[in-house]
C-alpha cells in the first residue's frame, strides 16, 4: 500500500510459501526443546477416591535454560510480531491520514470517511487483540 511499485516482485506464490515455510520451520524449532525435555509425571489426587492423574511436565537440565527457553519464546512470539505490526500497521494508517487530508471527496462529506475510520478501527483492534491475548 505504502510501495506498491517497490513490492510487486515479492507478491508471488513462490515468495508466499517461502514466507510460510519459514514461519512453520521457526514454530518447529522453538517446540524441539519442549518434546526433547518434556516428561509425565504422576500425581496422586487427595481425595475420598484415589486417584492418579499423569501430568506433562518441562524437565529442564537447569534453571538457567529454563530462563533462555522462556525469554526467546517470548521474544519470538510475543515481542517481534506485536513490534512488527505496530511498525507496519502505524504505517498503513499513516498513509490512509495522508490520503484523508489531500482528498477533496474526504473534506466534502463526513460520510466518505467512514471506511477510513472502519480501517483505522479494525487495525487497533487487531494490534490490541493480539496485545491483550497473549
Amino acid at each position: 500500500m505504502c510501495r506498491p511499485h517497490f513490492c510487486v516482485r515479492y507478491r508471488n506464490y513462490c515468495t508466499a510459501m517461502s514466507s510460510s515455510a519459514f514461519a512453520w520451520f521457526l514454530a518447529f524449532s522453538a517446540a524441539i526443546p519442549l518434546y526433547l525435555y518434556s516428561e509425565l509425571v504422576e500425581l496422586q489426587m487427595a481425595s475420598a477416591i484415589r486417584r492418579t492423574r499423569f501430568v506433562c511436565i518441562a524437565k529442564w537440565p537447569s534453571l538457567s535454560s529454563a530462563r533462555w527457553y522462556i525469554i526467546f519464546s517470548s521474544i519470538l512470539i510475543f515481542v517481534l510480531p506485536l513490534s512488527l505490526m505496530i511498525y507496519f500497521n502505524y504505517h498503513i494508517l499513516k498513509k490512509l491520514r495522508e490520503a484523508l487530508l489531500c482528498s477533496k471527496r474526504m473534506k466534502r462529506a463526513s460520510q466518505t470517511r467512514v471506511p477510513y475510520h472502519r480501517v483505522t478501527r479494525l487495525v487497533l483492534w487487531v494490534v490490541i487483540f493480539h496485545a491483550v491475548c497473549w
